[in-house]
């Protein structure tokens, strides 16, 4: 689609002729590289549009190598009498319609215009996001850009524009999955490591450990942190763990089975 946009753009910044002739149907389906619609019946002569080299110079020599690079077909609507008259084109969508078959979908003039201001705006307001420091804030603006160029975008603005609008929103997704991942693998490590000294220290005096840990407060976490360090702590003692943020507390215990058994005996 970028590729289609550059060589209309560069069409109409060359602000070239358009040409229209009759031209007799077997002749006309003899010029090199002419496009027409598969099927369609055409009358006898036939309209004939060509964009910057005449008509008549392409009758002259209807074989030449040089007409695959010229738009020239076979009429089918309107047309400009210059290029410039166009001003601007982008294309908003393309899909499939039938096997074999797909539709562009663009816009030209003022709409091409107020289609790439948008996109302009869209712009600023992600390279607003990408500035800001990796972490949960830049990942939520984010993920309101994410919605807002799928959703309300979509058929407004530069289908490749927004492709690519795309593949830096899931590049600020992809740096905040590898921060989170760092931050869980160093929490992981704090909590396991925090365990492990207070009961190096305090393992004569202390039966177990309630703390507050400074790390994210997410239950899969503080359970994995404490599975791993209860397996090489001997003997096992019980531990409670919480850890906060501004709007949730989360908290895991773990108790020994042998102390449950313990329990069970004392109390029978």
């Amino acid at each position: 689609m970028a590729a289609i946009e550059d060589i209309c753009t560069r069409y109409i910044r060359q602000n070239v002729q358009v040409y229209g002739q009759d031209v007799p149907l077997h002749i006309a389906e003899t010029i090199r590289g002419v496009r027409k619609i598969f099927d369609e019946k055409y009358p006898n002569p036939v309209r004939v549009v060509s964009v910057g080299v005449s008509l008549e110079e392409i009758l002259a020599d209807v074989k030449n190598e040089r007409w695959e690079k010229i738009s020239i077909e076979f009429c089918g609507g309107t047309h400009v009498a210059k290029t410039g008259d166009i001003k601007d084109l982008v294309i908003l969508s393309e899909e499939s319609i039938a096997k074999g078959i797909r539709r562009i979908f663009a816009i030209t003039g003022s709409d091409a215009q107020e289609a790439c201001r948008l996109a302009n705006e869209f712009d600023s307001k992600l390279a607003k996001v990408e500035n800001l420091p990796v972490g949960v804030e830049k990942l939520n603006y984010a993920m309101a850009l994410k919605g807002e160029n799928e959703r309300d975008l979509k058929g407004r603005i530069p289908a490749v524009r927004r492709s690519k609008f795309g593949e830096r929103i899931r590049a600020i997704e992809q740096e905040s999955a590898k921060l989170a991942k760092e931050k869980a693998k160093a929490d992981e490590k704090h909590i396991v490591s925090t365990i492990t000294d207070y009961f190096a220290s305090q393992e004569a005096k202390k039966p177990g450990m309630v703390a507050l840990l400074n790390v994210t407060p997410d239950p899969k976490l503080l359970t994995t942190a404490i599975a791993t360090v209860m397996k090489k702590l001997t003997p096992k003692k019980p531990v409670y763990i919480f850890a906060a943020d501004s709007t949730k507390v989360v908290h895991v215990c773990y108790v020994p089975q042998v102390l449950h058994l313990g329990l069970k005996y004392a109390n029978g």
